[in-house]
């Protein structure tokens, strides 16, 4: 694609010419309009196109739970695992046949007990997902049937992470974004993301950016 404009070659997706800031698709009319602007005016008509061209709302950043947050719950059951091997293997060796039933009794619930954890940790990771962008927060929760809730980051006045000291190791936490401004707006809560230290960041310095702009806005 040529620009009409200036003549320079560029992309066939691209909204504005990457050599003189034009947007591409103007009239010949409104390009020789441009010509007869001062030096000073097609500089602020390129910065505004600029600005218009990265106000897009673009995606930051996308996840779901990790099993890694139900790590506790996994050293758990590994303690508690080992403990009735010791005494199943105990009760095997001093053949107290009496006692066998206990210690059958003992697997079963451990096995029991992984299954639940697990069952819970999956369903968890295909029910719930988290989507940043620019502007806004989703968290859609559902299998087969949906429900997407999207709060404004410019909305977010705090955000936390809360982690255990297992989850710490693992890198995995929950985040809390408060709207305790927005009546309409409940608190989001991320559960149990990858890298959540992060994602706090990433979410409080684009709500910072939003609040910015709004402001600068307001005084124009």
């Amino acid at each position: 694609m040529i620009c009409k404009k200036c003549g320079a070659t560029i992309s066939d997706d691209s909204d504005f010419c990457n050599k003189c800031g034009s947007k591409i698709g103007e009239s010949a009319e409104q390009a020789q309009t441009d010509e007869e602007k001062s030096p000073i005016e097609q500089l602020a008509d390129r910065e505004d196109q600029r600005e218009e061209a990265d106000e897009k709302e673009g995606k930051l950043w996308e996840g779901r739970p990790s099993w890694k947050a139900f790590g506790h719950w996994f050293v758990g059951l590994l303690a508690l695992g080992i403990i009735f091997l010791i005494l199943f293997i105990v009760i095997w060796a001093k053949n107290l046949s009496g006692l066998r039933i206990i210690g059958y009794a003992e697997l079963a619930i451990w096995f029991i007990l992984f299954a639940v954890l697990l069952v819970k940790v999956l369903k968890r990771k295909l029910t719930l997902k988290y989507r940043i962008t620019t502007e806004r927060l989703f968290i859609e929760r559902g299998f087969l049937s949906k429900a997407i809730d999207e709060a404004e980051l410019i909305r977010v006045d705090d955000v936390l992470v809360k982690q255990n000291i297992i989850q710490r190791a693992f890198n995995v936490g929950d985040v809390l974004a408060k709207t305790p401004t927005d009546t309409t707006d409940q608190d989001q809560l991320l559960i149990g993301i990858e890298d959540p230290i992060n994602v706090k960041e990433m979410i409080r310095e684009n709500a910072r950016r939003l609040r910015k702009k709004g402001l600068h806005i307001e005084q124009l």
